[in-house]
């Protein structure tokens, strides 16, 4: 039995939604997009929606697999998702608006309104956490690395404390392009210290509900969107249950909470964004007119001249040979992707309820189904991603130290940057690093004194010019030189 539901014309028409010919045969289509999604059209595992919007108008939709494993829920198109990082767009929204009310300048340094950060002797504007050249740490992978629990709720005081902690900028504002969450917790604070709205409030009545998003919302997992005291949350009909595959080939639920959502929050459906899609052709926000599309899709250059390709929580780039604007999403059992070809008028929506889905690529050919002769580059092969093969060819090579060297490793080492002991031992034989409280890792050698620490970071035990071990530093794209001394 196959778990596959679609609508099509007459009931998109009841929804609300009008519906526009496509020029392939609707069973032309039906099989081409069955074989993309093949993977996903079972009972047995979770699935997607799809939805393909020509300005904003859906032209088709259709759910595969389950949304609830549970209670056996199949996927629909009005199934809620949530869609991680595609939220940055309308955080970055929030801030658009407010600069159309003139209550906050893209120039504006951000400790005008977050006072709490360190002045590192660089203007860190607003425009710079808009289009991740701020130089700032990521908040999410600083927790992370300090051995707390990532899929306990990070309060946005403990997220703004870990910030304030950091004695330096992985470079100079501007200077970079590096993706981070950092910025978007920190403008989802400016909104609400601006605007005296919870940013989930102000999307609400802003942006959500003039657009007629009525399945759209920010949400804290185990929280409400606008935080309280209590212990109840919002129920959202018809949500999906987010999963992830084990090694052995089952399924677990994921449970994950967050206390900032500007970077990750909104939970939504299809078919409102299909009406976020439409917004972009004839906008109704704000002050209306195409004024604000075009800030949401302004690039600014870093400081070198070079041009950027990150707008307002919108990336601007090519595929095969025509402009593209889109963002991706994942966190915990979700992944999605949101795609838009402005030339062509149409989108691709492709929401999830399993983790680490590929879902770029289920998007891509998607999109290759409906604008295939419009593309004037050919599709170009989807190549494996091969970096965990190169780490462990240069984890090979390099072979593990000896046991002089694990010797002289080992001590505490600690962050006051993180407020985190690292405990450094060697046990069996093998070379153990505990972060806090967290279970130890044993890192993988690939050059003298240097290691792969996890999926994320590179760990160095530093020297002093006599060779004595006197620190541990971390390095990854959106941490930087981050030590640790040795106690």
């Amino acid at each position: 039995m196959r778990a596959k539901i679609s609508l099509r014309g007459s009931a998109l028409t009841l929804l609300g939604l009008s519906v526009s010919a496509v020029s392939l045969a609707d069973a032309d289509i039906d099989i081409a997009i069955d074989k993309v999604f093949s993977s996903q059209d079972s009972t047995r595992g979770p699935g997607c929606a799809v939805g393909v919007m020509r300005k904003g108008e859906i032209v088709f939709q259709r759910g595969y697999g389950m949304a609830d494993l549970e209670q056996k829920v199949p996927v629909t198109p009005r199934t809620a998702f949530s869609i991680a990082s595609i939220s940055k767009q309308f955080t970055a929204t929030a801030i658009a608006l407010l600069e159309e009310q003139g209550k906050v300048s893209a120039d504006d340094d951000v400790r005008k309104y977050v006072p709490e950060l360190r002045d590192y002797g660089h203007v860190i504007r607003i425009r710079h956490l808009i289009h991740h050249t701020s130089g700032l740490r990521d908040y999410s992978n600083l927790w992370g690395l300090s051995g707390r629990n990532r899929s306990a709720p990070i309060t946005r005081g403990e997220a703004l404390d870990l910030l304030a902690r950091q004695k330096q900028l992985n470079f100079v504002p501007g200077e970079q392009y590096s993706y981070n969450n950092s910025g978007y917790l920190l403008l989802e604070v400016i909104v609400e210290r601006v605007s005296g709205l919870s940013l989930g409030e102000f999307a609400a009545q802003y942006i959500f509900r003039p657009l007629g998003m009525r399945h759209t919302l920010y949400y804290y997992g185990d929280r409400t969107a606008t935080p309280s005291n209590d212990d109840t949350v919002p129920i959202i009909e018809n949500r999906a249950q987010p999963y992830l595959k084990t090694a052995s080939g089952e399924y677990r639920l994921v449970r994950t909470s967050y206390d900032s959502i500007g970077a990750g929050g909104v939970i939504t459906t299809l078919e409102d964004l299909a009406r976020w899609d439409a917004n972009f052709y004839d906008n109704r926000l704000g002050k209306g007119g195409p004024a604000l599309i075009e800030r949401l899709t302004r690039l600014r250059p870093l400081n070198g001249g070079q041009e950027g390709t990150y707008g307002y929580g919108l990336m601007i780039e090519q595929y095969r040979g025509v402009p593209t604007v889109f963002h991706s999403g994942g966190a915990g059992g979700y992944s999605a992707f949101l795609q838009r070809f402005p030339n062509q008028q149409l989108s691709v929506a492709v929401l999830c309820n399993e983790g680490r889905l590929t879902v770029g690529k289920l998007t891509r050919s998607t999109a290759n189904v409906f604008l295939g002769e419009q593309l004037p580059v050919p599709a170009a092969e989807e190549l494996p991603d091969s970096t965990l093969a190169d780490m462990m060819k240069r984890v090979n090579a390099a072979g593990p130290p000896d046991s002089k060297t694990m010797s002289e490793y080992v001590g505490e080492y600690f962050s006051n940057e993180l407020d985190t002991t690292f405990r450094v031992a060697v046990k069996d034989g093998k070379l153990l690093v505990t972060a806090g409280y967290a279970p130890p890792r044993e890192p993988k050698r690939f050059a003298p004194d240097q290691f792969f620490y996890d999926g994320v970071n590179r760990l160095t035990f530093k020297r002093d010019g006599r060779g004595r071990v006197t620190g541990l530093q971390f390095n990854a794209e959106r941490i930087r030189s981050l030590d640790a001394p040795k106690r």
